[in-house]
């Protein structure tokens, strides 16, 4: 018989359920509840509480898998759902070839774990093998062969488990026998809650328990009358009425309405229905919505409100769930509540990956697999594990490993080692220290090419023998990606190739792939296994120390961190045993079992065990079961986590389930009942929250990217007209204005420790510094006496309010006379990013060094190049313009190869094929460069004179910046180069130019000189002044090569101001002038713009955006920069470093593009336009 209780509420109708246990209780009676199984425990300790039992040894709680295993497991051996992976694993590489869709991806990673998920909702619907090929020979495109793979692949599985396994859906369809013949059912009472639907075999097993059991009864939801009844599950009630029973086995139907407080009533019945709700009562004391900044700043104000609720409101840890939308969020939450000492139950499975001991093993492989390819190899250097005890003792001269490692990394990338210079020794003066380290690497490595390794997987023999070099071989991987296809015919086209080898192209290496790894070594999985248990044996006591070390740090006995990682090597242990027992005699190169030991990590996670009683319980919206709590987070609700449609694991898409109901084979769940799935738990959390509910989000990611509020979000402020607040502001030390306030912010003494040295050294940058500063020393005084021993020096010292007018110490050299120097660079860089100044002069941060073919090294060689090529010209006393192209290529082939010694990057960065072909097109380039510049040098009278001259400005009593309290600015830099001409009747005059290698975005526009980002070449016509006074100014200008490097046609003309005479028109493209002078416009390779003769049929510039006349006015320009930089320097010393970026210097290339979240000012700061500044200038010459 079977009963059935409906509600408005999943709690309310669970309740209901239970009640009904309650009523059949007597004495003698048995009851079975059949849950969802990640439901069990918290339904079995609801039951317990609100039937006031104590314990019950005759109600048995399960699931499906759960109760079919029990049942069945002596039938045949069980196998889990990893055994059943790696035998899809196994069969899908049999069967390669016979297959028409998958056959390129079936050594993907999740290819195997997805393809089970696929053929479980096959059988769970009640397809064979055979029904999927009749259906599948019905249709056509990508679904027919997706379905005939499907087929091939089931066939095979089920051939495998047959006579040995049964699988979880395989015990599911034996059940249905079982419970029909079981004498102990038709004595029990059976209950079903927390469905929303049966697959077709679940159903089966219901109905046979209906039939057999003492009585049957299920709690089901509706939510019939609401605007957004739509997403309330229906198909199990349809399900339950299809299954035509007989009268005599239809009990009772008992429907109950809750009645929820006002603002949940409102959201649960309006929430996602986008309709108009119109409120009888303001909502605003029970649902709160906030914004952060970015991840950590919510988290932290999420463990500030808990803390506080808790303290100042009465509530019980126990009373708070919070529903983590995120993945991503769980490890940084973990160690946030730790720091606050918020005990939390986290609900939430990690992944094994996470664990310590299975990544460092997936890093070993990776590293093997790809044959030491450096981007594998500084991974597995820098993972905790890779320090064993016995690398700990064989130290380098300072005593520290860790610090080693990251010198070494430093040392692989500056010199560009990589693949087989791995093996090799390391003879340098700097790479010795590292050799310990490298011998390490070379150790664990070689194992998984070892053919002979005993089952210790002992790395001695190997650490104490050389190692053969072997050329580095990689081999095809193929992802796969949902992607539409070009044809027209079929828009779900599954298959996209992405080959590794241009994938390592990208980082400048030259890879050869090798499809089918001739070369490699075989091993068979028993081998590799016996390699992974000896690297986790010799990793045991840096394991025990870590986790014993992070342990002492917290407050309570154990973290979730050290669960995982104590764990971890159990669970791997399990998953090596099911792998010998069921492809322990597979053979194959480190790439087969790098698939399998990915296969089997990748799908296994880790539950955690509750260790409070009173904690906060932290879970996850569609899996988690959550009763009645009175508190609810919702956190990290952005549009990409939460509602965001993600959802499914199986290998078919929409369209491929919507041909398959066409040929009446339908599959539940497909993607869209997912997403109305998840839609429904949303509704539902509302209705389970008795006090507060607060949902938020971050504007940023852990990644630095933008975010968006999701539908929750944006419907609840549209219903309720709530705004954003943010909590970690609320809990900020400018907001401390109480004791109460500061105990808040404080928490607990770790966090107190680390708000107070987070915030010591930004003073500054409160709005109220001096309340900030008092709360600083409070919260130092709080502090146990360890802690305070244990702060830096310089955070010992008594709190104070740093100068904000006098940040120039920090930012500026201080010479003896007290005057102050900079470079012009990092002026440029202040007028680009006033932030970017404060983090690489301020902080000192700054790019590592790389030995990479990048636009650094090749300005470095062209700048040399170009200085070897003029200045033998010179020496030789060379007329440029009766050079012949042989003087001319034998004198630039030595400046480059004088050059190339020079320039370290170069050479080092000159060790492969590749590597050296792209040095050869730079030589050849920079051969057409010396030929198109010693032309155009040869079209006037200017000639190259002086390179790389070094100049300080302000050196002289009468030069430099002069500053409000009378001391001076000096400004240091190197000229590239000076162009000097000899005018009849006037002196010599002078043009510095500025080589740009690295930067085709210069323009040498009149409105970036006022903007500030392109004044160098005005700050070294002040250094001109400085070194060579004997030289008239008359130009500052940029020479842009990088935009004309290896491109025929381009000739490389000036950017920048000139003085626009007639001598220097002259001195520069003599050519150019005398065809305007016949009144063409003329065009120059030379000169910054083109010539024409005006209506007075005088020559001049081709456009009116080149203000400077004459001589005079390229002085007043120059005096115009240097009030510019007196403005700047005032700006840097009251601490002016916002987040705003020139519009012309965005954010897409800064290297500390990833320590910055973009500029605070989204239009960034908009430059004048061209007229508009040389409008300006006009007016500032004539004044």
């Amino acid at each position: 018989m079977i009963n059935t209780f409906r509600s408005n509420t999943s709690n309310s109708a669970t309740e209901r359920l239970i009640d009904e246990i309650g009523k059949n209780n007597i004495k003698g009676s048995r009851h079975l509840v059949i849950c969802p199984s990640n439901y069990g425990f918290t339904l079995e300790k609801l039951i317990h509480e609100r039937l006031g039992l104590v314990g019950s040894f005759n109600i048995d709680i399960t699931s499906f898998s759960k109760y079919s295993y029990k049942k069945l497991q002596f039938v045949k051996t069980p196998i889990g759902t990893e055994g059943s992976v790696l035998l899809v694993k196994k069969v899908a590489l049999e069967k390669k070839k016979e297959l028409k869709h998958y056959f390129r991806v079936v050594e993907n990673i999740n290819f195997a774990v997805r393809m089970y998920n696929t053929l479980k909702l096959m059988k769970l619907n009640g397809y064979n093998a055979n029904i999927i090929r009749a259906k599948a020979a019905n249709m056509a495109g990508a679904t027919r062969d997706k379905l005939f793979d499907i087929a091939v692949i089931l066939e095979a599985f089920e051939k495998e488990i047959f006579d040995k396994y049964t699988d979880t859906a395989t015990r599911l369809e034996m059940l249905k026998n079982q419970v029909e013949s079981d004498e102990e059912i038709k004595h029990t009472h059976v209950y079903f809650t927390g469905f929303s639907d049966f697959s077709v075999l679940e159903l089966a097993v219901f109905e046979a328990f209906v039939r057999n059991a003492l009585s049957v009864n299920i709690s089901m939801v509706s939510g019939k009358g609401a605007p957004n009844e739509g997403y309330f599950p229906t198909r199990i009630a349809n399900q339950i009425s299809n299954l035509n029973l007989q009268n005599e086995l239809l009990g009772e139907e008992t429907e109950t309405l809750e009645i929820l407080r006002s603002s949940a009533d409102v959201l649960h019945k309006n929430l996602l229905s986008y309709q108009p709700v119109t409120l009888t009562k303001k909502i605003n004391d029970d649902v709160y919505v906030y914004a952060e900044n970015n991840v950590y700043e919510e988290l932290n104000g999420v463990a500030h409100e808990i803390i506080r609720l808790v303290r100042r409101e009465g509530y019980r840890y126990k009373d708070i769930n919070i529903i983590n939308a995120s993945p991503d969020y769980a490890p940084v939450m973990t160690q946030i509540f730790e720091r606050y000492d918020i005990p939390c139950y986290v609900d939430i499975k990690f992944p094994l990956s996470q664990a310590l001991s299975a990544s460092f093993l997936l890093l070993a492989t990776e590293a093997a697999k790809f044959s030491y390819r450096r981007d594998k190899v500084i991974a597995l250097i820098k993972h905790p594990l890779f320090i064993n005890s016995r690398l700990a003792m064989n130290t380098s001269q300072d005593g520290s490993v860790k610090a080693d490692i990251f010198l070494y990394e430093n040392h692989i990338l500056k010199n560009n080692i990589n693949f087989a210079d791995f093996k090799e020794e390391d003879i340098s003066a700097e790479g010795g220290r590292f050799e310990y380290i490298r011998k390490r690497l070379v150790s664990i490595i070689e194992r998984f090419s070892a053919s002979n390794i005993d089952r210790a997987g002992s790395s001695e023999k190997l650490e104490s023998e050389g190692m053969e070099n072997i050329e580095s071989k990689t081999l095809n991987k193929y992802e796969e990606r949902e992607t539409e296809s070009f044809d027209g015919k079929d828009s779900y086209n599954y298959i996209e190739t992405i080959y590794l080898g241009e994938m390592l192209r990208k980082e400048g290496q030259k890879t050869e792939v090798n499809e089918d790894s001739r070369n490699r070594k075989q091993m068979d999985v028993k081998e590799y296994i016996a390699v992974c248990r000896g690297l986790l044996e010799e990793s045991t006591d840096t394991l025990n120390n870590i986790v014993t070390k992070h342990r002492a740090g917290q407050s309570r006995k154990e973290g979730t961190i050290e669960e995982i990682n104590i764990r971890a090597n159990k669970i791997l242990e399990e998953l090596f045993v099911t792998a010998e027992q069921i492809i322990g005699e597979e053979k194959g190169d480190i790439s087969m079992f790098d698939q399998y030991l990915k296969t089997l990590i990748s799908q296994q996670s880790i539950a955690m065990i509750p260790r409070y009683l009173d904690s906060v319980f932290v879970g996850d919206l569609t899996t988690s079961y959550i009763t009645r709590p009175k508190i609810v987070f919702v956190i990290g609700a952005s549009s990409s986590n939460l509602l965001s449609g993600k959802v499914g694991a199986s290998m078919l898409n929409p369209k491929d389930t919507q041909m398959m109901e066409n040929e009446n084979m339908p599959v539940y769940p497909t993607e869209k009942d997912l997403i109305m799935q998840e839609r429904y738990y949303f509704i539902d959390l509302i209705s389970k929250v008795q006090k507060k509910l607060y949902i938020g989000y971050s504007l940023n990611n852990l990644k630095g990217e933008g975010q968006k509020p999701s539908e929750g979000i944006t419907e609840i402020i549209n219903i309720t007209g709530i705004k954003p607040e943010s909590l970690s502001l609320r809990y900020s030390l400018d907001n401390a204005l109480t004791k109460e306030d500061l105990e808040n912010v404080g928490c607990s003494p770790a966090n107190t420790f680390f708000t107070y040295v987070a915030n010591k050294e930004s003073i500054h940058s409160a709005k109220d510094p001096i309340k900030v500063l008092e709360n600083l020393s409070s919260l130092k005084n709080s502090l146990p006496e360890e802690l305070i021993k244990s702060l830096p020096e310089n955070l010992k010292e008594e709190e104070c309010i740093p100068d904000e007018n006098n940040y120039a110490d920090y930012f500026f050299v201080k010479q003896a006379s007290g005057n102050y120097k900079l470079s012009s660079s990092a002026l440029e860089t202040f007028f680009a990013c006033p932030y970017l100044f404060f983090l690489k002069y301020g902080l000192g941060v700054k790019d590592r060094a790389v030995g990479r073919f990048d636009p650094a090294s090749i300005g470095i060689f062209v700048h040399a190049v170009l200085q070897e090529y003029f200045g033998s010209i010179n020496k030789l006393k060379k007329d440029y313009k009766s050079l012949t192209a042989e003087e001319i290529d034998t004198y630039g082939n030595e400046a480059i190869e004088k050059a190339f010694s020079k320039t370290e990057g170069l050479i080092i960065f000159a060790k492969d094929p590749e590597s050296k072909l792209k040095i050869d097109n730079l030589i050849q380039e920079c051969k057409n460069l010396i030929s198109d510049l010693t032309e155009n040098v040869g079209k006037g009278d200017y000639r190259p004179l002086h390179f790389e001259e070094y100049f300080v400005y302000g050196e002289k009593p009468d030069s430099g910046i002069c500053l409000e309290d009378g001391k001076k600015l000096c400004i240091s830099g190197i000229i590239d180069r000076v162009d000097v001409a000899e005018i009849e009747g006037e002196g010599k005059r002078a043009i510095v130019v500025d080589y740009k290698t690295g930067g085709a975005s210069t323009k040498g526009d009149i409105k970036n000189i006022y903007s500030g980002i392109e004044i160098q070449p005005y700050i070294y016509i002040m250094g001109l002044r400085e070194k060579h006074p004997e030289y008239i100014p008359a130009g500052g200008v940029y020479l842009v090569l990088a935009e004309n490097l290896n491109k025929d046609g381009k000739s490389y003309r000036f950017k920048g101001q000139i003085v626009t005479d007639i001598q220097n028109f002259m001195a520069l493209d003599q050519g150019c002038f005398l065809n305007a002078s016949s009144g063409e416009k003329s065009s120059s390779t030379v000169l910054p713009f083109d010539l024409k003769t005006d209506k007075q049929g005088d020559v001049v510039p081709a456009t009116s955006l080149y203000p400077i006349s004459d001589l005079s006015k390229m002085e007043k320009m120059t005096d115009w920069v240097k009030g510019l930089i007196k403005e700047a320097f005032v700006e840097i010393n009251k601490g002016c470093f916002e987040k705003s970026p020139h519009e012309g210097k965005g954010c897409d290339n800064c290297f500390l593009k990833g320590a910055c979240t973009g500029a605070e000012d989204k239009d960034y700061r908009l430059s004048i336009t061209n007229t508009g500044a040389r409008d300006i200038f006009n007016k500032y010459f004539a004044s």
